[in-house]
């Protein structure tokens, strides 16, 4: 009733305007449309519109129309009505009185009552839970149809031809017909309908109920009611807007959901009337006169996304786009400039100023200046209240809006410079750009500035001046910059000549540069970023730029505009939605920050802020076909199963967004063969060439053109049945086999295994008595070999000479004598051989151990023998001579098999008086300290016995004579001590450091430095075993 009351408040100042036009999409046999003829018009759940034709039903996608669904075959003939339920399901009712439902993807042919024989008027929903359809026959009554049943109201409505009837309550409906309105009580089958006072002999052919519950009623030529029903009262109040109903026939009513109120006529066209700000009703008339498409208007209908559709008699259908733009036309429609202020607005067109004080209302006429001048350029001065327009030829004008008074405020002998492209200002500086540069006026002092190339300005044609919030000013204009007096420029490093057309700034700060020709450069910060056509621009040719109150870009082209949000995702607007000009360089302006007008070459474009949807509309998506190895499937249902193989997989798909269609975009996944969602695309069907056994749900997702989508997803699950081997049952039964057959083999080899291992006994009973014989046998021999062994050491060391010799001339010396084994390959010797003269031998022999030890006493026995029986000989000839005999001795000869048996040994000579030392060494180095330290001598490279080759030369031993002096000490060693390994790296402790040992030692008593000797040797060899036999002799004379 809140729109009652507010129509009748209207009333006495409503009139009926055409400065607004209606734009629509039109639809016909040529863009697939089933028939021309159009009766009824419904949506159903999944987002397809659906069309009540004069050859059966249509349904459309937003780009294709069909005829054709799974079930019951319906006739050719019209579809005079249809109906949504709040179920979901769809109701058709044909001229014959046949009813079509729509569910689950199928159409079914209800159960025909033969009496109801006549066209179906109307099909609604009884209000209340469980509600039932109610269906009317225009002249055979009406039926209900519930889960169970369908039920026919047997009493006959008399003789009556009803146009329509509406629900009012659980048993209660209102009929109407040529003759006025009757209140039929359902639930009494014997009563007849009572005809109401209300509308009493007046046709009516709609009746109608809004979301508010105001019941509206259309006739056929006295305009619109308004019905209160009070029980069995029922009032009715004219609500005719003020419009001149005289031989208009009413056949739908539509209040949308801004309470805009549609009204279908049959040979006046598509009315609406529209609440303007100032309280009056504008009525929009959209008729053949105006190039509406038809005056025959059977009905209106809103869809989801809240777009209007109207269906005609013999023009099809027509869609009136739920974007919130209005289209105006003005007295002059090439519309170059805009302006607001408060409420005013300012026009600036071809052939002059048109000055809305109000904006542009139902009942507003312009006041109108500067007639017959093309008014480029408008700026309100708001300091001064004048309005500055600049012109195309005849420079710039100030108009007191007080008074109207014009007077010329800009004008110049240059005649290029009275061509003005931009007016705007800051503080109060005024600026205008011409197409000869910029000038700047001072507002106090009227002070003159002129900028052009001469100043830096890269060209003198000034497309557009912006002031930033934070005083910049910047030119618009042919250059790879937007150029600034005042501020830093905003430079492009491009390869060719840009042109600059518009300048806006974002919330951010951040400057954006719209081009002709090369889009949208965003000047942030610190980046640059660059949008264009193949980012989503509706063209890279742009003519204006502006920033809304919600921080979206809006950029001008021809035939459209680019919104560019703060994500930068574009949307783009044209001729789908009815806009059939081409923006104007810089006429954009934001009204009141509610709405943004634009100028173009066919008149003015409003877009509502207001009134814009504030959540995106997001496509239905349904699937539309699946396709099998090339057959197609049933898809009413949401599973499919296959027998076991292997398929090739077709699935199609759509989105239903009726505002873009063209634009919408998907995202598919099929479960159990996708890892991840595909990239987003515009395909409408996707192939899978191999699927195999498994459980598989194929996933889609649409999005609108903005980027946004919901959960909500059409899906449908294929299972494909596995091979029998993969079965449960033949899984379990080759378990049960194989866990028998392991059992088996477990028994059979338990079996085999006790066996076994009774033999296995028996044979290690023999075995350990033979073993525990020859361990004691082996023991016996062990311990006797042993003993063998420790006798042999006693003979080794009584062979040895008492260190008590060596210590009666040497009391500083010492001997280290280490065996690896029990017995050892090393040994020393020494004793006087005459007054003045004694000899030390120390040799290392070939091995160690036993065999070592024979050597060593073979060796030790001819060193004996050749020193003692030879006195006089000097340590080379004892070396020689020893060579010799060793040979000799051991049977080593060319002749026989190469033996590697023989001696490294030093054999030195000390004059006890003179102390000169005489050393010969085969293969042996040996140190001698003085009180300089540390010095190695190294010996001969041939040693004693040994292989020799045929041709080998001859060995060559030498004697080195040294002068010592008191103090000084000598130390011969066998190599056993440096080829020891250390226990952390396993590395010899070699030469170098026995050098290093005696250095660090020498100074000490030769009974510390024999300590010395044996703790290195112990830090070094930790627990890993002796390498071989050590043997060293320390003195000091």
């Amino acid at each position: 009733m809140r729109l009652l009351q507010a129509a009748i408040l209207a009333l006495i100042t409503t009139s009926t305007v055409k400065t607004q036009n209606l734009r629509v999409r039109s639809f016909n046999i040529d863009q697939g449309l089933c028939h021309r003829f159009i009766y009824c018009i419904s949506q159903s759940p999944d987002g397809y519109l659906w069309l009540g034709t004069g050859e059966g039903i249509c349904r459309f996608d937003g780009l294709s129309f069909t005829n054709t669904f799974s079930g019951d075959t319906i006739p050719v003939m019209p579809v005079t009505s249809c109906f949504t339920d709040s179920a979901g399901i769809l109701w058709f009712g044909t001229n014959d009185g046949t009813i079509f439902a729509y569910k689950n993807k199928c159409i079914t042919r209800v159960k025909r009552i033969s009496t109801m024989n006549s066209s179906i008027a109307s099909i609604q929903s009884m209000p209340g839970a469980g509600a039932k359809i109610i269906i009317l026959s225009q002249n055979g009554g009406l039926a209900l149809i519930s889960e169970k049943k369908v039920e026919y109201i047997k009493h006959k409505i008399g003789d009556l031809f009803l146009n329509t009837f509406l629900p009012v309550s659980q048993d209660k409906v209102i009929l109407a017909d040529n003759e006025g309105i009757y209140l039929y009580n359902l639930s009494d089958t014997n009563s007849k309908p009572a005809r109401l006072t209300a509308l009493k002999d007046i046709p009516v052919s709609v009746l109608y109920k809004d979301r508010h519950g105001n019941i509206w009623a259309g006739t056929t030529s006295n305009g619109i009611y308004q019905l209160n029903i009070n029980n069995t009262t029922v009032t009715a109040t004219k609500t005719d807007f003020g419009y001149n109903w005289d031989g208009v026939m009413i056949r739908d009513i539509l209040v949308d959901k801004r309470d805009e109120v549609w009204i279908s006529t049959y040979g006046h066209g598509l009315i609406v009337f529209r609440k303007m700000p100032d309280g009056h009703y504008m009525a929009v008339v959209s008729d053949e006169s105006m190039g509406f498409q038809s005056n025959y208007i059977r009905t209106v209908f809103q869809d989801t996304e809240n777009n209007l559709w109207v269906g005609s008699f013999g023009q099809g259908l027509m869609m009136v786009n739920a974007e919130p733009f209005t289209y105006y036309t003005l007295p002059s429609n090439n519309i170059l400039s805009l302006a607001s202020h408060n409420a005013a607005l300012w026009c600036g067109t071809i052939s002059g100023l048109y000055y809305y004080p109000e904006g542009l209302t139902a009942v507003s006429t312009p006041k109108i200046f500067l007639a017959g001048k093309p008014v480029t350029a408008l700026y309100y001065l708001k300091e001064k209240e004048i309005l500055l327009a600049g012109t195309e030829n005849d420079g710039v004008f100030g108009i007191l809006m007080s008074t109207g008074k014009i007077a010329q405020y800009h004008r110049s002998t240059n005649n290029i410079e009275n061509t003005i492209k931009k007016i705007t200002g800051f503080n109060n500086k005024i600026y205008i750009g011409t197409l000869n540069g910029v000038f700047e006026y001072d507002i106090n002092t009227k002070e003159k500035k002129h900028y052009t190339t001469m100043d830096g300005v890269p060209h003198n044609n000034i497309n557009d001046i912006f002031c930033t919030t934070k005083g910049g000013i910047f030119f618009a204009t042919r250059g790879n910059e937007l150029h600034s007096i005042n501020f830093n420029h905003r430079t492009i490093d491009h390869t060719t000549e840009l042109i600059f057309h518009s300048i806006t700034q974002d919330r951010n700060g951040d400057l954006w540069g719209a081009t002709y020709g090369s889009g949208v450069f965003i000047f942030t910060k610190d980046s640059l970023v660059m949008l264009n056509s193949t980012n989503g621009l509706k063209s890279d040719y742009c003519y204006s730029a502006i920033s809304d109150p919600h921080n979206h870009i809006w950029i001008g082209h021809r035939l459209g505009l680019s919104r560019i949000s703060e994500n930068k995702i574009i949307k783009t607007f044209g001729t789908d939605i009815g806009f059939n000009g081409d923006c104007n360089l810089n006429s954009a302006v934001i009204w009141q920050n509610k709405k943004i007008y634009w100028g173009t070459t066919t008149g003015l474009v409003a877009y509502d802020l207001e009134q814009a949807d504030t959540v995106a509309a997001i496509p239905k998506i349904n699937i539309t076909q699946i396709l099998i190895n090339d057959s197609i499937y049933d898809i009413s249902s949401d599973n499919i199963r296959l027998p076991y193989g292997i398929y090739r997989l077709n699935i199609g798909y759509t989105g239903i967004f009726f505002r873009s269609p063209a634009q919408i975009k998907y995202q598919y996944m099929l479960e159990g063969f996708d890892l991840v969602w595909s990239e987003k695309t515009t395909e409408k069907q996707v192939r899978y060439p191999r699927l195999e056994d498994g459980y598989y749900t194929f996933k889609v997702k649409a999005y609108n053109p903005d980027g946004f989508t919901s959960d909500e997803m059409a899906m449908i699950t294929i299972r494909i049945d596995s091979p029998f081997w993969k079965r449960w049952w033949f899984i379990l039964i080759c378990i049960i086999l194989f866990i028998g057959s392991i059992h088996s083999v477990y028994l059979i080899r338990e079996q085999r295994q006790k066996a076994f291992r009774k033999e296995l006994e028996r044979q290690l009973d023999e075995r350990t008595a033979e073993v525990v014989s020859q361990k004691e046998e082996i023991e016996l021999k062990n311990k006797d070999i042993t003993a063998s062994i420790n006798y042999a050491s006693r003979i080794q060391q009584g062979m040895l000479p008492p260190y008590s010799l060596l210590e009666k001339y040497f009391p500083e010396s010492f001997i280290i004598n280490l065996p690896r084994d029990i017995v050892s390959g090393d040994f020393y010797w020494f004793d006087k051989i005459d007054n003045d003269n004694f000899i030390i031998v120390c040799a290392d022999c070939t091995g160690h151990g036993v065999p070592g030890s024979m050597v060593s006493m073979i060796g030790m026995t001819l060193i004996k023998d050749i020193i003692l029986t030879n006195p006089t000989l000097k340590p080379s000839e004892i070396m020689y001579k020893l060579d010799t005999v060793f040979q000799e001795t051991i049977n080593q000869n060319i002749e026989k098999m190469h033996m590697a048996d023989g001696m490294d040994l030093t054999i030195s000579k000390i004059n006890l008086k003179t102390h000169e030392l005489v050393v010969s060494a085969a293969m042996r180095a040996f140190i001698i300290t003085d009180q300089n330290g540390a010095v190695i001598y190294k010996g001969d490279k041939y040693s004693i016995g040994g292989t020799r080759l045929i041709n080998e030369r001859k060995k060559d031993f030498t004697d080195k004579t040294i002068q010592l002096n008191k103090k000084d000490c000598i130390y011969f060693f066998s190599d056993g001590l440096q080829s020891q390994f250390n226990y952390i790296n396993s590395e010899k402790f070699q030469l170098y450091r026995i050098k290093n040992l005696i250095t660090n030692n020498f100074m000490f008593p030769m009974i510390q430095q024999k300590q010395a000797f044996l703790d290195a040797y112990q830090n070094w060899k930790g627990d890993m075993k002796q390498t071989d036999d050590i043997n060293i002799i320390g003195i000091r004379l």
